[in-house]
This record gives structure tokens, C-alpha cells and sequence, in this order.
């Protein structure tokens, strides 16, 4: 069954569950990865920060999660700002994990592969933004606002870091 045959109660409902599944399992592994880091003697000078982004990624997930858990019961009128909240909060959430996985493999010495990680990142976000305005023109302005805050929260989380030496 695709979307297009559902109600927009079952579409949001399928939506919510769905996103919900993923959050949870990001906020999973990023406790774990909390945990582990919190465990080992090594030290890098990205450390803290490393710690930082996916502790809080895990707060962004979870909320995600709780704003997607509304888009299937609530009425249609809030349905737009709770879909949006639960897009922020996982876009958050999951860049702050891209960029701890970035820092984390610049601070065990693997600079290229982290340089490598996120400049395929950024170049897989470009992909997907690109298919879906070719797919949809209407939607151009939306996904180069995505593109752009993804690239931002990168540069941010990610480059300044190195680049300031925090």
C-alpha cells in the first residue's frame, strides 16, 4: 500500500511510527557511545566536545520522537508544526551524531577519514536535495533552506572545532 491511498490519519500515524523507530534507535547508540567514551583513558582534544554532541543529540532524538508520537492523533491544523518540531529536533539530533563520528575519527588520528566522512556527508546530503527538487521543483526552496541549515550545524559541530582548536 503507498502513501498516496491512505487518509491523513494513516499517513501520520505510518509517519510518526516510522520516525519514531529511527530516533529511537540513534538515541540507543548514542548512549552507548556515551557510555564507551566515558569509559576509555584516552584522550583527544576533542574529547568534551565529542561527549557533548551526542549527549545532546539524545534529548533532540528523544523529542523527535515525542513531536512525531503527536502527528498521529492530533488534529490536522497542528499536524504541520508537530511534523516540523519532530524534523528539527531529528536534524539536529542526527548531525550532532555525524559530527560527534567526525571528531571522534579526528581525534584517534584519522584525519583524512574524518575530513573524508564529512565531505561525503555533505556530498550525500547535496544528492539527495538535488532528486528531490528534480522530482519536484516546487519544493527547491525547502530543500536548499534543509541543505543549507545541515551544512551549517556541519561547519559548526565540525569544522570551527578543528579549525579554533577547541
Amino acid at each position: 500500500m503507498n502513501n498516496y491511498s491512505l487518509n491523513h490519519f494513516e499517513y501520520a500515524a505510518r509517519k510518526g511510527s516510522d520516525r519514531i523507530q529511527i530516533n529511537n534507535l540513534l538515541a540507543a547508540v548514542c548512549v552507548g557511545s556515551v557510555s564507551i567514551l566515558l569509559t576509555l583513558k584516552t584522550e583527544f582534544s576533542t574529547k568534551s566536545l565529542v561527549l557533548l554532541q551526542f549527549a545532546f543529540s539524545i534529548p533532540a532524538l528523544v523529542s523527535s520522537s515525542l513531536a512525531y508520537a503527536k502527528v498521529s492523533y492530533r488534529k490536522k491544523a497542528e499536524y504541520i508544526i508537530w511534523d516540523r518540531l519532530g524534523w528539527i529536533f531529528h536534524s539536529f539530533g542526527y548531525i550532532l551524531i555525524l559530527n560527534a563520528i567526525g571528531l571522534l575519527l579526528h581525534g584517534y588520528g584519522f584525519i583524512y577519514p574524518s575530513l573524508l566522512f564529512i565531505t561525503f556527508t555533505v556530498f550525500v546530503f547535496v544528492i539527495y536535495s538535488c532528486v528531490d527538487i528534480f522530482l519536484d521543483v516546487s519544493r527547491w526552496k525547502e530543500k536548499l533552506f534543509k541543505l543549507f541549515l545541515y551544512v551549517l550545524f556541519i561547519f559548526c559541530g565540525f569544522i570551527l572545532p578543528l579549525v579554533l582548536r577547541w
